[in-house]
């Protein structure tokens, strides 16, 4: 029940986040164009942060028992730690969702493979985020 509630007070606290990504993006249809490409520029990667950050949100969940804030903080910074490996884990996310809409029988193939390359990366995400540094573990 702890774990459920956790991930559901995140969910909404991410999705309020999602909310003002894509308000940020209306509002950057009524600007200039200069103003509207900065706007959409970092809306865009405000979006793909709070995207990573939900899927290594769901590695920090089953491995700590903290506060949510904690947690959610800990799943953004594992985002930025190893950025190109949350990317690769979003982006199997995406294809996982548009080979499903395409081609619905692949959904038995792409489930099993996306949870696989999510563990197999989030571990690395995880170990390279927590782990004690060599210098800090010197002093």
């Amino acid at each position: 029940k702890a774990a459920f509630l956790k991930g559901l007070i995140a969910e909404i606290i991410l999705c309020f986040f999602y909310f003002l990504g894509l308000l940020n993006l209306e509002i950057a249809q009524t600007t200039t164009r200069l103003t509207s490409i900065w706007i959409y520029s970092l809306s865009i990667f405000f979006l793909m942060v709070i995207t990573f950050s939900m899927i290594n949100y769901m590695f920090v969940m089953i491995t700590e028992e903290e506060p949510v804030k904690e947690m959610l903080r800990k799943s953004i910074i594992m985002t930025f730690v190893k950025f190109p490996y949350s990317f690769v884990i979003g982006i199997c996310y995406f294809i996982f969702i548009g080979s499903s809409i395409i081609f619905p029988p692949l959904i038995i193939i792409s489930i099993g493979a996306v949870c696989y390359l999510h563990q197999k990366y989030g571990s690395k995400i995880w170990k390279s985020a927590w782990q004690p540094t060599s210098d800090a573990a010197h002093m």
